[in-house]
């Protein structure tokens, strides 16, 4: 386990109508993310091989440690559900 997660960066993507309309910006938009998706998942199966964890589990730990609420605590309650069978809908969980 973490002492804490690390700070998670945040993007947003702005795109006008003339973007919607042009094939290779949305060419670009989709590859990017694309990567975007495979990023994550790379990093979500290392939380689950971190912690020893199915990556259900390691999934509802990533979404977890970018919540301001993250502890320690939390993180290791919410595995223990999920290891118990009974893992809590995360969104509602906080």
């Amino acid at each position: 386990m973490t002492d804490s997660p690390k700070k998670m960066e945040t993007f947003s993507i702005e795109l006008i109508q003339k973007d919607l309309n042009n094939k290779e910006t949305m060419d670009s938009f989709q590859e990017a993310m694309d990567s975007y998706h495979d990023a994550m998942v790379k990093h979500i199966r290392g939380i689950a091989t971190e912690l020893d964890i199915s990556e259900d589990c390691a999934m509802d730990v990533w979404y977890l440690r970018s919540r301001g609420r993250w502890t320690e605590e939390l993180e290791t309650e919410l595995i223990r559900l999920h290891k118990n069978g009974t893992p809590p809908n995360i969104c509602d969980w906080l």
